[in-house]
């Protein structure tokens, strides 16, 4: 049961950067976050497990010396969160079956995880009213865009 309330998703998910900083310090990714204060119905919960898997699978494929960027932003009745990866991306039949249970690019078959992450990111982000979409990041790398409502869910 997603757990609704208006959060301020900027300061919750540069809470989440400053977090993974010392990961991507340590792999030699720069992770650099523009969060302004945002905010959007959200369970902080569920929001910051979705943030964790995006961003923990950004700088695992990112190469050293390549920037992960996290936006924050508002925009209407919707705010978004934006993670953008250097890394090697995924081809247009990959991005369609992303975030499938289990499904992981047969290019990426030794890296550690589950590929679960990303589906349960996605349920959760449903329930509350959000979404998850991935799409390419010019010239190359993988950007993810989770999308919240700005307004509470309607009785």
């Amino acid at each position: 049961e997603a757990d609704l309330s208006l959060t301020d998703i900027g300061a919750l998910t540069a809470e989440r950067v400053a977090a993974w900083a010392p990961t991507a310090e340590a792999r030699g990714v720069r992770l650099v976050g523009d969060c302004p204060p945002t905010t959007a119905w959200a369970d902080p919960v569920t929001l910051s497990s979705a943030l964790d898997a995006v961003i923990d699978n950004a700088v695992k494929f990112t190469p050293k010396d390549e920037r992960v960027e996290v936006t924050v932003a508002s925009n209407g009745d919707t705010s978004t969160i934006v993670v953008a990866d250097g890394g090697p991306g995924l081809t247009d039949e990959e991005l369609t079956r992303v975030g499938d249970r289990f499904w992981r690019s047969s290019r990426h078959q030794n890296v550690k995880g589950s590929g679960l992450g990303l589906s349960i990111t996605r349920a959760l982000l449903a329930a509350a009213g959000g979404s998850i979409a991935y799409g390419h990041h010019e010239p190359h790398g993988l950007k993810v865009t989770v999308t919240l409502p700005r307004t509470g869910p309607t009785a």
